[in-house]
């Protein structure tokens, strides 16, 4: 287990050595109008065996219907009223391309936040990374840092889609030079397909808590703020939908072509075939049938028969030509 916890007061915010969390979590609530000793702390939990989950959650004094709560492993999304708090559970992508998302229990409880996920998570890791470095307009409640990480969350799904366009831009640009590879553009749509499924999860998500939230006055700042979150998320999945789109008109495309290809190659095959078999024919029936062989007892049998084969070979080409079959 790994805790990486950030303190932030009204001035700055710092990293707590991790042998303080403890004391971090036994330490008292200040109110936020001391502006010299209030502070809130972000803890991020990655890879935490239940077992210690569990015992850390019950350090909180959480009750045993809120821990089962923050404990919940199903690969589905989830939002939850708790005692004190509320309880997120949404997916997230390390980067883009990864089959499989991260679901992440998000705990908002008195004047703490909680992330628990398995493996480093870049949008987490990115959203520290500006706190520390000053970036944060408009904190000053817990329920303020909560959505900062949710926006930063759903700031990576923006980026995600904005690769993904890259790519399918890329990728319709080789199939007008005719020299895209179908797998290619299967395995973008493929994670295509995943940043929808995830952008849906994380829109299902938050519709669950602004409907939760519609008439808890306490937690009134997240419910109207969710409602921004909710349009964002709405347009990135239209959006996302919109390059699958895309991506589905490539590999028609693509498709065609190779119809297009098999047909000539089947024409082609079918021309030749039609001219080879009636010569083959005479052919075959001249040598098992005429006594005289050519250049042997006929002197005109060798003549007669090749010419009669050019004859019938240019014919059917002529004719052949002539309903189309070469264009």
């Amino acid at each position: 287990m790994h805790i990486t916890t950030l303190r932030l007061t009204r001035r700055e915010a710092q990293l707590v050595p991790e042998q303080n969390v403890f004391h971090t979590l036994h330490s008292p609530h200040v109110h936020p109008g001391d502006d010299a000793q209030w502070a809130e702390h972000w803890l991020d939990v990655t890879d935490c065996p239940p077992e210690d989950w569990e015992r850390l959650l019950e350090t909180l004094g959480m009750s045993e219907g809120d821990r089962e709560v923050g404990m919940e492993t199903r690969r589905f999304p989830q939002a939850e009223i708790l005692t004190g708090g509320v309880a997120l559970r949404l997916p997230v992508r390390d980067r883009w391309l990864d089959d499989r998302a991260t679901y992440i229990n998000v705990i908002l409880l008195n004047n703490m936040l909680f992330t628990q996920h398995d493996g480093e998570l870049a949008p987490l890791d990115k959203t520290r990374r500006r706190l520390l470095e000053g970036d944060r307009p408009d904190i000053d409640t817990m329920p303020g840092l909560m959505l900062y990480v949710l926006e930063g969350i759903m700031e990576a799904g923006v980026n995600d889609f904005i690769l993904a366009r890259g790519q399918v831009e890329e990728q319709e640009d080789h199939v007008e030079a005719d020299d895209a590879d179908d797998e290619v553009i299967r395995r973008l749509k493929h994670s295509v397909e995943h940043l929808t499924s995830q952008s849906e999860e994380q829109l299902f998500c938050l519709t669950l808590l602004r409907g939760l939230l519609a008439h808890d006055s306490a937690l009134t700042g997240i419910h109207d703020a969710t409602g921004e979150l909710m349009d964002a998320l709405g347009h990135l999945q239209r959006s996302l939908q919109r390059l699958e789109s895309r991506l589905n008109d490539q590999l028609q495309q693509l498709d065609s072509r190779m119809r297009d290809r098999t047909e000539q190659r089947l024409r082609v095959l079918t021309v030749i075939s039609s001219v080879f078999m009636p010569l083959t024919f005479i052919t075959g029936f001249y040598g098992m049938n005429f006594e005289n062989m050519p250049a042997l007892r006929e002197p005109w049998g060798y003549s007669l028969v090749v010419g009669l084969m050019l004859a019938v070979g240019i014919g059917m080409a002529l004719f052949f030509r002539w309903r189309g079959w070469f264009r």
